[in-house]
């Protein structure tokens, strides 16, 4: 294998792995009261429409800022490189995958402010698989036609029930909080079946299930 193919190789595995990272290490939010939630949700969604906005424009223009700077110069010094090791394409393409990978982890965060339940499938294509490819090329940040149908069967997967119980005994909450929720939930694993995927939950079971609880 030639060194360049090597190279390439490695920034690959670690814009990967950098994803995944991301991913794993999110954090569960704290329950709020729907009022400051909805606040919150669109402040949230407004600064991270800027936020993307700005990471697109980075990878757009081939400028990238600091921070995704260092945090690509990290992602080498795990293998014991650093930019000095790389050629100036190398180097760029490694930038591009961190600015990328940090764009597509803000979809993520906001799905999972939403929800915890409904299944994640990246709108990125350099993620569609997690694996890294493409690198260079214009992105196009539009969600795929093909994407949309994209089977959502990915993930650990797992009865709605057992997930459920899962959440709640994590739940960092009030008891009278955790007993609303359960009671929400207990409607929702009723409605679509306890032993169903949760990998197979789909928005035309959250929009059903919402009209059922607003007509409540």
């Amino acid at each position: 294998m030639a060194m360049g193919e090597a190279h390439e190789n490695d920034i690959s595995k670690l814009i990967d792995e950098f994803f995944r990272s991301l991913l794993a290490n999110h954090p569960i939010a704290e329950p709020v009261a729907p009022d400051v939630y909805d606040w919150d949700m669109n402040r949230q969604e407004a600064a991270a429409e800027n936020m993307q906005a700005d990471l697109a424009a980075m990878v757009a223009h081939r400028g990238y800022s600091e921070d995704i700077k260092r945090e690509a110069s990290a992602l080498l010094a795990t293998i014991g490189k650093t930019s000095t090791d790389l050629t100036k394409l190398e180097w760029s393409q490694l930038l591009e995958g961190v600015a990328r990978a940090r764009r597509e982890y803000i979809n993520y965060v906001l799905l999972r402010q939403r929800s915890l339940l409904d299944p994640y499938a990246p709108e990125d294509p350099l993620f569609f698989d997690q694996v890294s490819v493409n690198l260079g090329a214009q992105p196009d940040f539009s969600v795929s036609p093909a994407h949309a149908a994209y089977s959502a069967k990915q993930g650990s997967g797992g009865s709605v029930r057992d997930r459920i119980e899962q959440y709640l005994d994590s739940a960092d909450a009030k008891p009278n909080t955790i007993a609303e929720k359960r009671g929400v939930l207990n409607w929702f694993a009723e409605f679509v079946g306890n032993d169903l995927d949760v990998r197979d939950i789909t928005p035309d079971h959250m929009v059903e299930f919402r009209k059922i609880v607003l007509q409540l």
